[in-house]
């Protein structure tokens, strides 16, 4: 019995050995996923230029489905895999489906890399009218002005109440701005 342990720490220590080289010199085939990628803007400049911008609840995600070297996609993170779309194709309004482009770390080597499946196939862009208009600040007095140091008591002439400047500029999606009237100053005396 006591020649079977010296046996089996060698069969232990060879499958440890046997383990190490499948993982770092075979360095086999795998498959990760990645969901909740989120998803980045680019040109959006150029959307502004004909008066146009992402409407503000669009913030998509993806998932990835990757298969490639063990060694590759461990180096992949939701957080390290950059998903963009390239919005310079957009001219008006509406909603657009848009393929999107894949980008992996620069420590990543894609050729050893594949993508199996994408969810969604593209991503769905809101796209709204987006204006500059002006309006009028308007001011408001509230509460009381108490009295000072020796007793006496202020008063204040609302109608002496300058807002300087007088108009403000407001941007944003066209149906949001198009409903403002003016902005609105409370000035609180307590």
């Amino acid at each position: 019995k006591k020649n079977k342990f010296p046996l089996m720490l060698l069969a232990l220590a060879c499958a440890v050995l046997v383990w190490l080289y499948d993982v770092t010199v075979v360095n086999p085939n795998d498959t990760a996923t990645f969901s909740g990628i989120p998803v980045a803007y680019e040109n959006e400049d150029l959307m502004r230029a004909q008066d146009l911008m992402v409407a503000e609840d669009s913030s998509p995600t993806v998932s990835l489905r990757i298969s490639g070297r063990r060694s590759e996609l461990k180096k992949l993170s939701r957080t390290s895999i950059q998903v963009t779309v390239d919005l310079s194709q957009i001219h008006e309004a509406g909603t657009h489906e848009l393929p999107y482009t894949v980008r992996y770390p620069a420590n990543v080597n894609s050729a050893d890399l594949s993508i199996d499946n994408r969810t969604p196939a593209a991503v769905s862009v809101a796209v709204e009218h987006y204006i500059r208009r002006v309006v009028p600040i308007t001011s408001e007095l509230v509460g009381k002005l108490g009295s000072g140091t020796n007793g006496e008591s202020f008063a204040v002439d609302t109608g002496s109440i300058a807002i300087t400047p007088a108009e403000v500029a407001v941007t944003g999606p066209a149906e949001l701005v198009e409903s403002i009237e003016s902005a609105h100053v409370v000035i609180d005396q307590d």
